[in-house]
């Protein structure tokens, strides 16, 4: 059984560094004089990983029930920060002479730059309270929002998170978005003219 654990700390270690390896490929992938790429490091994931496939294996080769407890505790722990992690780690934006892309691994949206149709920042306040009165924390989270045609063809950009303490995307890459769609108003109170807008180019459909 402490061989299974081991092997199983090893696999989990290569699963770990695959998925950082096969992240960089994808970003590679992109290139061209004219292209930019937002993306946030792996750190905490990698860190994560590396903890949990050592304590896994320590789990299995050792024989001290309090090495095996904390073992399996920080297994576990570096387990769920990996899930909570991978989204925001390994999802990444680019902007090239096609559009504006954001890919997650094989799931990949782009909108092309002449339908981008509406550029507008959104915010969120998150506020930590203990015992649902005295508040602990304030953090926020801002994205940059870009729309073509619908709010269902949207991508959004982090461009700060305090929550996760996590990068947002530079001023050079959210001003590169803006300026190369030509058909896009900025701003949330262009909402009326981009209702407008719609409604006129499909009657109907625009809500």
């Amino acid at each position: 059984m402490g061989v299974i654990f081991a092997v199983i700390g090893v696999v989990y270690l290569a699963l770990t560094l695959g998925l950082i390896g096969w992240a960089a490929a994808l970003r590679r992938a992109y290139s061209g004089p004219n292209t930019l790429i937002f993306a946030r490091t792996q750190y905490i994931f990698t860190i994560s990983g590396v903890v949990a496939a050592i304590c896994l294996a320590a789990f299995g080769l050792s024989s001290d029930t309090n090495v095996e407890a904390w073992a399996i505790v920080l297994a576990f722990v570096g387990f769920i920060l990996q899930v909570m992690y991978l989204f925001l780690a390994f999802r990444f934006w680019v902007a090239d002479d096609q559009g504006l892309t954001t890919q997650f691994f094989l799931s990949k949206k782009t909108l092309p730059w002449q339908e981008i149709d509406w550029v507008y920042p959104s915010s969120q306040t998150i506020v930590t309270k203990a015992y649902g009165v005295i508040t602990t924390n304030r953090s926020s989270r801002e994205w940059l929002v870009v729309q073509a045609g619908s709010p269902q063809r949207v991508i959004t950009i982090p461009t700060r998170d305090t929550y996760f303490r996590l990068k947002g995307a530079p001023r050079s890459f959210t001003r590169a978005v803006q300026e190369r769609a030509p058909n896009a108003l900025n701003g949330y109170d262009k909402a009326p003219l981009v209702q407008q807008r719609r409604a006129a180019l499909m009657p109907g459909i625009a809500r």
